[in-house]
């Protein structure tokens, strides 16, 4: 028996299916998806992948889901640094499929919210909103003052960051960013 706090969920519909996904992030260090099983009446499990450590930790991707709207792909987020982007299929039998997880990392970087971004059948495109504390914390660890000999207590930005799934050359790149206010969570 496996216990774990059910952090995110998501419904996903993979493109050109007719059946609804249940896909699962918690702190079990798994990508969990299921499907309804209207006979039994109950839910089956049809994927679990296993992508770090167990524990609620802020770098194991688990905190955080997005779906393309268009069902081909799942991305799973830790609070900092790490993303995982999972592209799904179905094969010949209609049985859902997943590709091995590509990397979106980028370091010193914290994150409050992603969710997929409808974009028609283009290639699928992530909207996270990030912070990226790397100059923050240099500064600190240095002098820790500005040019007036004050203390720097600005905080950085938050950024509303865009990561786009190439399905042709199977890589997640980083688009582009822009600053957003403060105030903004989700």
């Amino acid at each position: 028996m496996c216990v774990c706090v059910c952090v995110c969920v998501c419904v996903c519909v993979v493109s050109g299916g007719n059946r609804d996904y249940l896909i699962i992030g918690s702190d079990s260090g798994r990508l969990d998806i299921l499907t309804w099983d209207v006979p039994k009446a109950r839910f089956i499990k049809v994927h679990e992948e296993t992508y770090g450590k167990s524990g609620c930790r802020r770098v194991v991707p688990g905190q955080y889901l997005a779906v393309d709207p268009k069902g081909r792909a799942v991305m799973v987020g830790a609070i900092e640094k790490q993303k995982l982007v999972y592209i799904l299929n179905r094969d010949t039998a209609a049985n859902l499929t997943i590709s091995s997880p590509l990397e979106a990392h980028k370091s010193h970087t914290l994150c409050y919210h992603m969710t997929g971004v409808d974009v028609g059948f283009e290639n699928p495109i992530f909207a996270t909103i990030e912070v990226d504390y790397e100059k923050k914390s240099e500064s600190a660890g240095g002098a820790g003052a500005s040019a007036s000999g004050k203390p720097d207590t600005a905080l950085p930005p938050k950024m509303l960051t865009f990561y786009e799934l190439d399905l042709g050359l199977n890589h997640v790149t980083r688009k582009w960013a822009d600053k957003i206010g403060m105030e903004r969570t989700d």
